[in-house]
């Protein structure tokens, strides 16, 4: 689904990582982070099998993508210990 600014603008710069990176781990991207490939080791669905999953990424996935990215940029200068 879409996201809203509601669903990520309280959330603060390690949560909005993560929820951005799963969207790459569903689609079976290879992390060279380490904390990555082990947050989503443990997960049965995560088959990692490639570096460029571009071409996999939905529109919707894009956008949720594009909008994550700039609360995590936010998150980052403007952040304080309750993530907003």
């Amino acid at each position: 689904r879409l996201l809203k600014t509601s669903d990520v603008e309280n959330l603060g710069k390690g949560e909005l990582q993560l929820m951005r990176q799963e969207i790459f781990a569903r689609h079976g991207y290879c992390f060279s982070k380490k904390e990555f490939r082990q947050r989503f080791e443990n997960e049965d669905w995560y088959v990692p099998d490639t570096v460029d999953i571009r071409g996999r990424l939905t529109d919707i996935e894009k956008k949720n993508i594009a909008l994550i990215k700039r609360y995590e940029k936010y998150a980052e200068v403007y952040g304080d210990e309750f993530g907003r």
